[in-house]
């Protein structure tokens, strides 16, 4: 059994696996703020594990769970300069990318067409692009970074005296006919055109259209409203993991 880990600002999310079909795996989610060795031990006490990766943007709990885990199976924290990843970046600032940047950049240089940006639309929004080489391998150029929905929530509610905070359970209206729906309406079009101009810029940097593929929480309401996303990939993380696994365990 091999256990895949992303650990996010705001989830950590954990796929064990029974074998090569990720579709198959078994999802635990526990809110990041809550992680503890005990429960992290409960989310694999019933199984053997043969190995797990670790894809982290918080040190503390990055080092909660490679302690926990290390004592059952062998660990493999990522990064960007993992050994045997199959990427090369043409990225000067490598050693501060994120490891779940690092997992959908490993994922789509092995699933979808390249040049591709992966678009993972969470606590933040990133967008990361990979194309080929003349090796036939995959380099990584770069990508962007942006505040996602709701993160935009929280900070009009913390930076306003009257603005509540909300959330975006529903369809947004164009048009806002009170307060609440008024945010809505700008954070879920000011997002979505934000991710359609960031992604304009890139394809006329790249000089052809990439493939657009968009992870998260917020994928599908992205994806809903966004000309430019060719696919939504609720897994691409864990796609990206379970592709390291098999390289570097």
């Amino acid at each position: 059994m091999i256990l895949l880990v992303d650990n996010s600002n705001t989830r950590t999310k954990f796929m064990l696996l029974p074998g090569e079909g990720i579709e198959e795996g078994e999802l635990r989610i526990i809110p990041t703020a809550d992680l503890t060795s005990e429960n992290i031990l409960d989310v694999v006490k019933e199984h053997t594990l043969t190995g797990a990766v670790v894809a982290s943007v918080v040190p503390r709990t990055a080092n909660l769970l490679k302690e926990v885990l290390q004592v059952l199976c062998p660990v493999c924290l990522l990064h960007a300069q993992t050994a045997g990843l199959p990427i090369k970046y043409d990225y000067p600032g490598v050693a501060t990318l994120g490891a779940d940047r690092v997992a959908n950049i490993v994922a789509v240089s092995q699933y979808y067409p390249l040049p591709c940006v992966a678009v993972d639309a969470g606590t933040a929004i990133t967008f990361d692009v990979v194309v080929p080489t003349t090796d036939h391998k995959t380099c990584y150029v770069g990508g962007a970074i942006a505040p996602g929905m709701n993160t935009m929530l929280a900070s009009l509610n913390q930076q306003t005296s009257l603005l509540p905070h909300i959330q975006m359970d529903s369809p947004a209206p164009s048009i806002g006919k009170n307060t609440c729906e008024a945010i809505q309406s700008g954070v879920h079009w000011g997002v979505c055109g934000l991710v359609e101009r960031v992604l304009q810029q890139i394809e006329v940097a790249l000089g052809s259209k990439p493939y657009v593929v968009v992870t998260g929480g917020d994928a599908e309401k992205i994806a809903s409203s966004a000309s430019k996303i060719d696919a939504v990939d609720e897994l691409l993380t864990f796609r990206g993991l379970q592709r390291v696994a098999n390289l570097c365990l």
